[in-house]
């Protein structure tokens, strides 16, 4: 009665969930990584004043015109060839103070012809210059072309500038890093990358295991594990919600079982006068009047045993005692209990045996033909009860002629206190050793067939009845 049914997971529970709150974590600790990086480079930026920049660059030129002076007038070559393999910085040199780029002076950049009567004078000019650059330098930036005076640039790990000097131009370039730089380099960053990446995902696993854990325990409480406790050993936030998950479930557990418990203590009190009012029935003469009251207390008393059954299947103390025998001579003895009332059951059994509870068994076959006769008419009753092997499955079957289930209620037969809405057209059913009931008859049935491991299934339509299929594996059932 006050049991748990079997919740229904969703489809690909235990797989990975690409919503999961631990991808969404990873994603917050990298963009908050990233953001931090980048107002630390703005604040950075932020806080250099631009005296500050203007004093670097003049510090860098003046270094820059100390290398220049160490050339000479004019520039020794020899001089800036060793600059460039010892201290790897490259000078060209013009002797045409105008010029804008390496090998390309002034009078070119306006589209003049090399053949021109200046070539003359220029040729000694040309033979004074030297370029030690690297043949991939960009000198292409704009502030070389606008700009006619000393020009600073710093782009991509390389240094390039141009200084002009009485005795003529000057073009520096010296390499921090970048492309031609350190190979490694690019490799050793995403190997650190890929450490932090991997401790961030070891740290965040492990913090957020408890999660999983309450999942497998909400999981349990929904198939009523009530017996399921979290084993968590942490002083956190989700270790206090463990203990508090682990709390709760001793008390729904203690609260059910003393409800239970208070209702078979009361079934067994109602019991007792019933049963005194049974004795005192036998010492009064026969009539119809003790004819009524004996079927009266012989309904409530297959009341309480319904309501008895339900909780004791429910309940710690009602396992099940199933014992390997034949499923016949019990279908037998529920055939011949109708046959003694008159009641025909049309029957073929085969010899099939199982391991099931005898007791048990009987009450669901007995609750299943009362339910076939209860819905049956009388003058035109086909009740059938068959027994076959199906592998290694018994599988019983109970079909009537009877008024049917409506598809509406099929889902709700089996719940407890559930009653087939009668339709205001159809009459009631009545006669000797059939009731209406209260709504637990095929609940205990669902409940008895399940803890045997089997299942039931119902197929029925107005016109036609209803077929009832009970499927019983062979071997053990979990209840051993």
């Amino acid at each position: 009665m006050f049991g748990f049914w079997k919740a229904k997971t969703k489809p690909g529970l235990h797989h990975r969930n690409r919503h999961s709150i631990f991808l969404k974590l990873i994603g917050i600790f990298l963009l908050a990584g990233l953001l931090l990086n980048l107002l630390g480079f703005g604040f950075f930026r932020l806080g250099r004043s631009w005296q500050e920049e203007n004093r670097l660059e003049d510090t860098v030129l003046f270094l820059l015109e100390s290398a220049i002076l160490r050339l000479g007038t004019p520039p020794d070559r020899a001089l800036a060839l060793q600059m460039k393999e010892q201290q790897d910085l490259a000078i060209a040199y013009s002797p045409d103070p105008e010029a804008l780029v390496p090998d390309m002076n002034f009078r070119r950049q306006r589209g003049e012809s090399p053949d021109s009567a200046l070539d003359a004078s220029n040729g000694a000019m040309h033979d004074a210059s030297f370029n030690f650059l690297n043949p991939r330098s960009d000198f292409e930036e704009e502030d070389f072309y606008l700009n006619t005076g000393n020009v600073l640039d710093f782009h991509e790990g390389q240094l390039t500038a141009r200084i002009r000097r009485p005795e003529g131009t000057f073009w520096i370039q010296y390499q921090f890093g970048g492309p031609d730089g350190n190979p490694w380099g690019i490799l050793a960053f995403l190997i650190t990358l890929s450490g932090v990446l991997l401790l961030a995902y070891s740290l965040m696993r492990r913090t957020l295991k408890p999660i999983k854990a309450l999942m497998t325990g909400v999981q349990e409480t929904s198939r009523g594990n009530l017996d399921y406790r979290i084993k968590l050993h942490r002083r956190d936030e989700l270790g206090q919600l463990a203990s508090l998950y682990n709390d709760m479930q001793g008390k729904i557990q203690s609260m059910l079982e003393s409800r239970r418990q208070l209702l078979l203590d009361v079934s067994h009190e109602i019991r007792t006068p019933l049963t005194r009012m049974k004795l005192s029935l036998e010492f009064i003469p026969e009539s119809r009047r003790t004819e009524a009251l004996k079927e009266e207390i012989r309904l409530l008393d297959t009341m309480l045993t319904e309501v008895l059954e339900n909780e004791r299947l429910s309940s710690l103390h009602g396992a099940l005692q199933p014992r390997y025998q034949s499923l016949e001579p019990m279908l037998q003895r529920c055939i011949q209990r109708f046959s003694v009332a008159g009641i025909r059951i049309e029957h073929s059994l085969e010899d099939v045996s199982a391991s099931y509870d005898e007791a048990r068994m009987a009450i669901a076959i007995q609750n299943l033909l009362e339910n076939a006769v209860r819905h049956t008419d009388p003058q035109n009753r086909s009740i059938s009860l068959d027994l076959q092997r199906d592998g290694d499955t018994a599988i019983i079957t109970i079909q009537d002629n009877g008024t049917g289930i409506p598809e509406k209620e099929k889902d709700r037969i089996f719940e407890p206190f559930y009653r087939k809405a009668a339709k205001p057209s159809e009459k009631p059913i009545q006669e000797s050793g059939s009731s209406a009931g209260f709504g637990l008859g095929l609940s205990l049935v669902h409940r008895i067939v399940e803890s045997h491991g089997g299942t039931i299934q119902l197929e029925s339509s107005t016109d036609h009845g209803s077929k009832f299929t009970i499927r019983i594996p062979l071997t053990r059932s979990r209840a051993e």
